[in-house]
């Protein structure tokens, strides 16, 4: 996730989090952890390879990442 551009969504992600009431520690913690699961998404299910991986590939998996904590969050 060294690419340009990613740490413009990780910043974006963590931004919207904290406009909705988290604290900013959990939202730095939640958009890395979010953050990481779409680009494995992306990895894993489209076929991008770590090294091509591109901003644009993570922000197309945002939401599928933030489905995936919001079960798991409601299911404890």
């Amino acid at each position: 996730m060294a690419r340009d551009g990613m740490g413009d969504i990780h910043t974006g992600v963590c931004a919207g989090l904290v406009r909705q009431g988290i604290s900013l520690y959990d939202a730095v913690r939640d958009s890395a952890c979010v953050c990481g699961r779409a680009s494995e998404i992306a990895i894993f299910n489209d076929g991008q390879s770590e090294q091509s991986l591109l901003p644009r590939d993570v922000l197309d998996h945002l939401g599928d990442a933030f489905k995936e904590l919001f079960v798991e969050f409601t299911q404890q």
